[in-house]
């Protein structure tokens, strides 16, 4: 449950602050930020999105301006739970609690234990859908079997493909500190990478990755490497924090590697769930290749290579089926030689145009490293509609179903279950308000024991306070 989050948004300030000093105190290792002024949708969509709060907790006062940013959240985050506080409750209110699905709702006076008690639920639900969130957040590695075999064009265009086709921010990271190529080929502008954050490893928040996030596109956010000249030596550990963020952060996230398998590239392919192998078809990128798949079954990695076949072209040396004989593995996806639209891109700083033979080749790689039917694709995000899974799990008490890995979860799903949640809330949001309304027995708060072996998120000072 790395880099939690949690966010309180209300126009009574004065109750939202009591609720900030008492959620500290409970939960000192969650991060937390406070949105009494309330700023434009955009600009609250944004900073929901960027910030990403696992846990929220909502002024619904107002139940009609409580209903929209709760859309908000949910349109922005993957399975947050949402918890309302109000400075009085009314049936209004608790009917449209129950209606978005929040966890709980807090009325004036709040106490600490009563807050111990929905942040309980949250963590718990939480982390029974890390593993989930671990399933759905992808991390896709490229890399050549030699250099110059076009790894880092593969990997610019796979994800800006993947985010032109989603509602959800996909990130491109290029961890090629010597010889990085992404900034050259969109022509960004000179900016701080990866090279100059990796230091911070955990303390990574979403102010300081935006520092060397360039957005590209409708939902591309690019991360160069950064200056040769590196301010420090890049840690193996601090890799690792960086994947880590951006699997927390983005359901998709490319990263482009250099050619060596160094140790920052075996700890980038170890947490990796799908690792691309480009090879052109000249002799030594193909000898090269052979070498490598057998690294990767040294590595217990070799289930999840796939081999990209770029720059093919009829008048190629070796065929896609005498490179398959070689390598004793199918050819996942091949990429045709088209250097004038390329070198047009180049010259543009821009990728290739989507409706250009190339474009369509990485549109089908895109659909088929996603599992996606292009027949039957919607608008949406690519990967599962993960802002289900808090609902799922209050509904059933299952872990979220598998299946929705790479497929969006039609938005009348959530309709259809609202009835099981009104049946189901009394159980899974037990003491809370909102749950004795859907049944019609009376909002009665019952004074409840802190437990007195709160979990090792929650400080035990104010607890037994």
């Amino acid at each position: 449950m790395d880099f939690l989050r949690g966010m309180i948004i209300g126009c009574n300030s004065e109750l939202a602050t009591e609720l900030e000093g008492i959620v500290s105190g409970l939960a000192p290792t969650l991060s937390l930020r406070k949105v009494c002024d309330l700023p434009g949708e955009a600009e609250l969509e944004s900073m929901i999105r960027v910030f990403k709060p696992s846990i929220v907790f909502l002024d619904i006062s107002d139940f009609e301006l409580g209903e929209f940013i709760c859309a908000l959240i949910r349109k922005q985050v993957r399975g947050p739970q949402i918890v309302g506080f109000a400075g009085s409750t009314t049936h209004e209110i608790l009917l449209m609690a129950v209606r978005n699905g929040l966890r709980d709702v807090l009325e004036s006076p709040i106490s600490p234990a009563t807050v111990q008690q929905c942040l309980s639920r949250a963590f718990s639900v939480l982390e029974e859908d890390s593993e989930h969130t671990r399933f759905n957040n992808q991390i896709f590695s490229f890399l050549p079997s030699k250099i110059g075999s076009g790894a880092s064009t593969v990997a610019l265009h796979t994800a800006y493909t993947m985010a032109r086709s989603s509602d959800s921010p996909v990130a491109l990271l290029d961890l090629d500190f010597d010889s990085g190529l992404v900034d050259f080929m969109l022509k960004l502008p000179a900016n701080q990478g990866l090279s100059h954050i990796s230091e911070l490893g955990d303390r990574m928040d979403a102010s300081i990755w935006s520092r060397v996030a360039t957005k590209v596109g409708r939902n591309l956010d690019v991360l160069r490497a950064g200056s040769h000249n590196k301010p420090r030596r890049i840690l193996t550990s601090d890799i690792e924090h960086l994947i880590a963020y951006a699997r927390h952060s983005y359901e998709i996230t490319c990263v482009d590697l250099p050619g060596s398998l160094n140790d920052h590239s075996l700890a980038v392919l170890d947490k990796s769930d799908g690792i691309f192998m480009v090879l052109t078809p000249d002799l030594p990128s193909v000898h090269l290749a052979r070498r490598r798949l057998d690294q990767f079954h040294e590595m217990r990695l070799a289930n999840r290579v796939r081999v990209v076949y770029n720059r093919a072209h009829s008048r190629s040396p070796l065929s896609k089926a005498e490179i398959e004989e070689i390598l004793e593995r199918d050819i996942f996806h091949v990429i045709d030689n088209d250097y004038t639209s390329l070198q047009k891109a180049l010259l543009n700083g821009r990728p290739i145009e989507a409706d250009t033979q190339l474009g369509r080749q990485f549109a089908d790689m895109t659909n088929r490293i996603l599992g996606v039917d292009p027949k039957k694709k919607k608008a949406g995000s690519l990967v599962g509609a993960g802002f289900l899974s808090a609902l799922r799990n209050l509904l059933s008490g299952s872990a979220p179903l598998p299946e929705a890995r790479n497929a969006r979860i039609a938005a009348s799903a959530a309709t259809a279950a609202t009835p099981r949640l009104l049946e189901a809330a009394p159980g899974a949001c037990e003491d809370s308000a909102m749950a004795r309304m859907a049944v019609g027995q009376p909002v009665v708060e019952k004074p409840s024991r802190p437990d007195l072996n709160p979990p090792k998120w929650m400080s035990t000072e104010l607890v037994r306070r």
